[in-house]
């Protein structure tokens, strides 16, 4: 009888694995197959185990990326525009601006039909979310009516200063007939 044999060793061994995959099949070894059940039972254990701790390396890889990812949004979210001056034309009905700053969080194109000094927290705007977006258009006349209409462009803060808006354009105007 063998009783000093690293099973550890016989795991991987394609022999072994044929020979009790075959002498299972068969009825009169089935019962009489000595170390071969501790060898399969060991293997399906340390398969069981790399697919734990491949599990786990896959769990702690996504939690550090999220981690990472919120970081990141953390720090976007707490940046600051940086100041510049604005400015904007008018095309038709297509507004197009220029900013010497960085506007981080983006820009609000400010309007009013009434108000010819248009102001973000007390006027409409729209929101333009891309730091390059840098020309926009007025929703058409079935939302907004027609007539005169007074335009500015702000530096959008998203909260990270005092002003929701900063380095506002001069204000532009266009008739919608």
């Amino acid at each position: 009888k063998v009783t000093d044999i690293n099973i550890d060793t016989l795991i991987d061994n394609e022999f072994i694995t044929w020979n009790l995959t075959e002498d299972e099949k068969d009825a009169k070894f089935k019962d009489n197959l000595g170390i071969l059940p501790t060898i399969k039972q060991r293997a399906d254990e340390k398969k069981t185990e790399e697919q734990e701790k491949a599990a786990a390396e896959k769990a702690e890889k996504d939690r550090e990326a999220l981690e990472e990812k919120k970081k990141k949004e953390q720090n976007v979210s707490k940046e600051k525009v940086t100041r510049g001056t604005m400015s904007l034309t008018v095309s038709g009905e297509t507004f197009n601006w220029s900013y010497t700053g960085k506007a981080v969080h983006g820009y609000k194109l400010v309007w009013s039909n009434t108000n010819p000094n248009p102001h973000f927290t007390t006027d409409k705007s729209i929101y333009f979310s891309g730091i390059n977006q840098l020309t926009g258009t007025l929703p058409g006349p079935e939302k907004t009516g027609r007539g005169t209409f007074y335009i500015s462009v702000c530096a959008y803060t998203a909260g990270t200063e005092t002003e929701p808006c900063v380095d506002y354009s001069q204000v532009q105007s266009f008739t919608r007939p």
